[in-house]
């Protein structure tokens, strides 16, 4: 019975390898045609995966994700066709896009899934970064744009061009802090620099879009799910009551892990080809996500005694609830970052590749990277996903 419960195990591990394996490859597959066929249609992309998900034997579940990833990206392609096609000189896209003409140069890049403007004079690039006139703009705000590389924008004057589809660089940011020390430049040396850190860039923010095709569902449980099993269970404890606040507090601190997620694939395939790079990076002030969104934290111990407050069973005082945010997104927040990166050391480990592991890790939110890294067989010799 035990060899019997064991080789089912085994089967069931196998098969879940096997299907992270096949998502991988079908991502990769995706991505191999669109940049080499940009306007490859969503039916020739869907004809070159389907045979990788008969071989892999994925979900329904699995081919639901993959279709709907396709469909998006070919709704955002032709976005991008249809505006730069329609505004094919720079200045009058941009002015189209942002309400007025530029002050300086300015250079756009086309992309699958992006229209990356180039922008050499900051002013320009501050107001394409905020999207509000001038003179409305704060200068905290103006002050923390002007030391970010690029960005990805939501929204422009043009609807259709959102959710990132345009991004935009900082010219004068990137050639600064890559500028070389102790000599002066050539022109042609100045010219190569601009292109390599431009394309740096550029592909850096065609990740995300990437990225954000095949974003996970987060199955984790919502508030309403936690407060209503705690009912359930009517164990009043005070480890009971701790565990329920620590993870009401978890709950609300997805939306950085959100943002974490997107930002770790887009750095780890930017060329921080390791996990203790992409930590690094993240160290940066443009990556502090608790300080950037410190007014929605102080916040968070009033949403949780609002869910607390309908357990008529408890009364917490506010000073606990405070405990498990300090905690939640302090030491522990540092400790689940390295922890959630050491699934890329796992996965190379294994013998995948850097587009391997990023295809792999598209598959899962982040605080399930590590569980995922586990279940993934090690790669055979020979094989290419």
């Amino acid at each position: 019975m035990e060899i019997l419960k064991s080789t089912k195990k085994r089967t069931v591990g196998w098969n879940l390898s096997r299907r992270y394996e096949g998502v991988a490859r079908a991502i990769q597959e995706i991505k191999a045609i669109i940049e080499t066929d940009p306007d490859s249609s969503s039916e020739v992309l869907i004809s070159r995966v389907n045979p990788i998900a008969t071989e892999n034997q994925l979900t329904e579940a699995q081919i639901k994700f993959i279709r709907e990833a396709v469909g998006e990206y070919e709704e955002k392609h032709r976005a991008i066709k249809k505006y730069r096609d329609m505004y094919p000189d720079d200045n009058e896209l941009f002015k189209m896009c942002f309400g007025r003409e530029p002050h300086g140069r300015v250079t756009i890049v086309e992309g699958p899934l992006t229209l990356h403007f180039r922008c050499f004079n900051v002013d320009d690039y501050v107001l394409a970064g905020r999207g509000e006139d001038e003179d409305k703009i704060k200068p905290e705000d103006r002050a923390w744009l002007e030391k970010t590389a690029a960005l990805a924008l939501t929204e422009t004057r043009l609807k259709d061009l959102g959710r990132g589809t345009v991004s935009i660089e900082n010219v004068t940011w990137n050639m600064e802090v890559s500028k070389p020390k102790g000599r002066e430049e050539t022109a042609e040396e100045l010219e190569k620099r601009a292109k390599e850190y431009g394309e740096r860039s550029r592909l850096h923010e065609e990740q995300h879009q990437f990225n954000r095709l095949f974003k996970p569902i987060d199955t984790q449980k919502s508030n309403e799910e936690l407060i209503s099993d705690f009912k359930n269970r009517k164990d009043y404890s005070q480890e009971s009551v701790r565990h329920l606040i620590r993870n009401l507090v978890k709950s609300e601190r997805v939306f950085i892990e959100e943002k974490l997620w997107d930002e770790v694939l887009a750095l780890y395939r930017g060329g921080r080809k390791r996990a203790e790079d992409v930590y690094k990076n993240l160290q940066g002030e443009v990556y502090d996500y608790r300080e950037r969104h410190k007014v929605r934290i102080s916040k968070v111990s009033e949403w949780v005694q609002k869910h607390l407050s309908e357990i008529s069973e408890i009364t917490v005082e506010t000073k606990y609830i405070e405990k498990e945010i300090d905690n939640v997104f302090g030491s522990e927040y540092e400790a689940d970052l390295q922890k959630w990166l050491s699934a890329i050391t796992v996965l190379e480990n294994k013998g995948y590749s850097s587009d391997e592991v990023i295809a792999f890790l598209f598959q899962e939110p982040i605080h399930n990277w590590p569980k995922l890294a586990d279940r993934v067989s090690a790669k055979q010799i020979g094989i290419v996903l």
